[in-house]
């Protein structure tokens, strides 16, 4: 059943139709764009459920999602290393003074950014170290690091 309706347009959208017109020829005998074949043309070739789109955004959130998750389980390593790597350049140490730098940065990194420990990750493999911060370790056979 076949009803008319009329609509009001702007001026942006008459321009994106008449695009459509041009390119797919809809135009009225007296060569007019013809809007209602462009409107038409639009409902029968643009498909307004394209699953493999919404696949494909959805992939790209996830890929985005997990690689933040990475760099948000990195944080803590990197304000370890770089605290521990600065106090054991200071100078030599005892094994005494070497155990309670060691104590001081966990303490340290643990009151900069202690509330990542707290992060559950979905879209990436966590481990612990020894430690206890969290990791994301490569499978055995994996790794292409030398």
């Amino acid at each position: 059943m076949a009803i008319k309706k009329s609509i009001y347009l702007s001026d942006e959208n008459l321009e994106k139709l008449d695009k459509i017109v041009a390119e797919f020829g809809l135009f009225t005998k007296d060569n007019q764009p013809n809007y209602t074949k462009a409107i038409v043309h639009m409902i029968n070739h643009f498909p307004l459920d394209n699953d493999e789109d919404k696949r494909a955004v959805q992939d790209e959130l996830s890929s985005i999602r997990k690689m933040v998750e990475q760099i948000n389980l990195s944080i803590p390593h990197l304000m370890y290393n770089t605290t521990f790597s600065y106090k054991i350049n200071e100078g030599t140490l005892s094994d005494q003074k070497f155990t309670e730098f060691k104590n001081y940065t966990l303490e340290n990194v643990s009151k900069i950014c202690g509330q990542i420990q707290q992060q559950n990750y979905d879209h990436v493999y966590v481990s612990t170290d020894a430690k206890n911060m969290k990791t994301i370790p490569v499978e055995a056979g994996e790794n292409t690091w030398k």
